[in-house]
């Protein structure tokens, strides 16, 4: 299984590969913060990277945009049990970066 990284889910299973791969792909961009600026870009790069899955033969595309950390984490696990089994599995995400255990 391969990996790539706000709202509802978008199906297109009418794209199927005709490989037969099972593609998922979670899409994620944050513009909204309630403590740094506004970005106005990400909601939309999301927006266009979900039609770009979607395009491409992904099965199930869940595109989200403005998540607080919870609803992210939220995300995050959700996919991960909708990628078990997948040939592929993608996150794209769109925002601010992204620190853990302090490192970017």
């Amino acid at each position: 299984m391969a990996l790539l990284a706000f709202g509802p889910i978008a199906d297109a299973s009418a794209a199927a590969p005709a490989d037969g791969a099972r593609r998922v792909a979670l899409v994620i961009g944050n513009g909204a913060y309630a403590h740094v600026a506004a970005l106005t870009n990400p909601p939309k790069d999301a927006s266009d990277m979900a039609a770009l899955f979607a395009n491409a033969g992904f099965v199930t595309v869940q595109a989200k945009t403005d998540l607080g950390l919870a609803a992210f984490r939220r995300a995050l696990a959700d996919f991960e049990l909708l990628a078990q089994g997948a040939d592929i599995a993608a996150i794209y995400y769109s925002g601010h970066g992204i620190e853990y255990k302090g490192e970017n």
